[in-house]
């Protein structure tokens, strides 16, 4: 874990307090326990921290706890989406760090640099991600991922023939799946950024487990 995210050290929360901090209504508190039970642990597994050194929630799901309603409604269409994906961790977690590199959101960036590595993308890999570039080393599948992605979120459209390749690659369904994730990370990195939520100085490392 992060010294510099156990620190408290920083204004987690970026521009909103954090949450838990402060009283909490009955739905938010419904929501917080929800998410330490189920989005913490993932984090951890992922190799990353999702809640200050007091055990306050932090990135995404601080911003959740100020407003559990419609928070209830994404988090169900983030839990669709990992349970129905067709698309492999490898080539999801290409997707999500082409999105959060382009919109250059701090603590996006940190949580999928180690979800990346704990998918099993070496370090060289992620690095040409985050440079905003595919890598030699990247399959097909996702190098066809990483371009329908990067064209799509940084021109707002996507070209034939790069369509036509991610369609060769992962069928009409995949299609579908690789916009959908898609879109739920423009959402999630249009939240981060909006609120100024940071990512630690130092670098993730994966989960042991």
């Amino acid at each position: 874990m992060s010294e510099d995210l156990r620190s408290g050290a920083r204004q987690w929360g970026g521009r909103l307090p954090l949450a838990e901090a402060g009283e909490l209504t009955e739905r938010q508190q419904a929501l917080a326990v929800q998410l330490h039970a189920f989005a913490v642990p993932w984090a951890e597994r992922a190799g990353f921290v999702g809640t200050t050194r007091e055990g306050h929630l932090i990135g995404p799901w601080n911003a959740q706890v100020h407003r559990p309603g419609p928070a209830a409604g994404f988090n169900q269409w983030v839990l669709a989406d990992q349970q129905g994906s067709t698309l492999s961790p490898r080539v999801r977690e290409v997707i999500i760090l082409t999105v959060a590199t382009a919109w250059q959101s701090g603590y996006a960036i940190y949580s999928h640099v180690a979800a990346a590595r704990t998918a099993g993308l070496p370090d060289a890999v992620i690095a040409a991600l985050r440079a905003g570039e595919p890598h030699a080393d990247l399959s097909a599948g996702e190098r066809a991922a990483h371009a329908f992605a990067n064209e799509l979120v940084r021109t707002h459209s996507v070209v034939d023939e790069t369509y036509q390749v991610a369609l060769e690659c992962f069928g009409q369904d995949g299609v579908l799946d690789l916009v959908q994730l898609i879109s739920i990370y423009l959402a999630t990195t249009a939240q981060l950024n909006a609120f100024r939520v940071p990512g630690p100085e130092s670098e993730p490392r994966p989960s042991a487990s």
